[in-house]
């Protein structure tokens, strides 16, 4: 069957067919990822005087070849949410040497799938067994995915709370339903 005559000078000289063109689309999309992913790590990241390379092109092949430091390393953990399970759950723990600081410490509100659950608090195995070096709790916002689960955890991972004002109000707050009995001391940071 012939195609119908356009005003459009190129579709008038193309002589593919519909299911091959279809057939080609899925051929690039699915090879796409798998040869984008091959040349990765051959991408340039900076070729700055000022990169500390001399100005030389540097990429994650080379980073493979520098020595690994021998001095303390610091240590960034994320010990819930940021993403895991959707909004909620969010503590990171950053560790220097011996000394750890804990940041926000939420709950997430599960949906449906999880019936009966009121909510989930973040896995504190690592922060129980190195609880001697925590030597703060900071929290970023008032936000119950931030500050909601603290009241669970506060008594068992003991330390100076660190927010503003605000923040500070909402954590005690949530913590006058706790039944532990511990009592944080507050510092303000604004």
């Amino acid at each position: 069957q012939q195609r119908q005559k356009s005003n459009n000078t190129v579709l008038n000289s193309t002589s593919t067919r519909k299911g091959e063109v279809f057939r080609a689309q899925r051929r690039t999309s699915e090879n796409v990822n798998l040869r984008a992913s091959q040349h990765m790590i051959n991408i340039p990241v900076n070729k700055s005087l000022f990169n500390g390379y001399d100005g030389r092109q540097f990429s994650l092949a080379d980073a493979k070849r520098q020595p690994k430091t021998k001095g303390p390393l610091l240590k960034i953990m994320p010990i819930g949410g940021l993403g895991e399970m959707g909004i909620g759950k969010n503590m990171m723990a950053i560790e220097y040497e011996d000394d750890i600081i804990v940041i926000d410490c939420g709950f997430l509100f599960p949906g449906a799938d999880y019936p009966g659950i009121n909510y989930i608090t973040p896995d504190i195995t690592y922060l129980l067994e190195n609880k001697h070096k925590i030597r703060a709790q900071v929290f970023t916002h008032g936000h119950l995915d931030h500050i909601g689960a603290y009241r669970h955890v506060a008594d068992k991972i003991p330390a100076p709370v660190y927010a503003s004002k605000f923040t500070l109000g909402m954590i005690q707050r949530t913590m006058e339903e706790a039944t532990s009995g511990y009592e944080p001391d507050y510092i303000t940071s604004i």
